[in-house]
């Protein structure tokens, strides 16, 4: 379950009120480096966290399940500050453990409203498979702060 070279990607956000002052959005357009190694895949969160669910690796709601205590927290802490973000790793490879990196981030932002967003691919078949499987067209990720 290797990983290639890790990179770590530039994004913009955005902070705007939703219905006057009720709900605080955070949106991410993330910037695509020239160099990234790993294909991508853009995900639909909801449809891939049914697959997920399944996995070994699984952080359910709230960081239930996790095997690294507080590390939910931290996510969320710097996820809500946060000015760089390193894409999820995933590969098919591995039904039981589909993440090599980023199963925190995926949580907390699945738990926060997210809807999609990109993951790094171990190949381009697992790419090519993860759309198929649970491919969206929206090219943005927005959560609740």
């Amino acid at each position: 379950k290797g990983h290639g070279s890790k990179k770590w990607i530039f994004l913009r956000h955005n902070n705007y009120q939703l219905n006057g002052a009720c709900v605080q959005i955070k949106t991410i357009t993330w910037s695509f480096k020239q160099d990234i190694v790993e294909p991508l895949a853009w995900i639909d969160l909801r449809l891939f966290d049914d697959y997920w669910r399944e996995a070994n690796d699984y952080v359910g709601p709230q960081g239930v399940g996790s095997n690294q205590p507080g590390k939910y927290e931290k996510v969320g802490d710097y996820l809500r500050s946060m000015q760089i973000l390193h894409y999820p790793f995933v590969s098919l490879d591995f039904r039981d453990n589909p993440f090599n990196d980023g199963r925190h981030r995926t949580a907390w932002l699945r738990d926060h409203g997210a809807q999609a967003m990109p993951f790094s691919c171990s190949s381009q078949a697992t790419a090519d498979k993860l759309v198929e499987m649970f491919g969206t067209n929206q090219r943005k990720t927005a959560f609740n702060l």
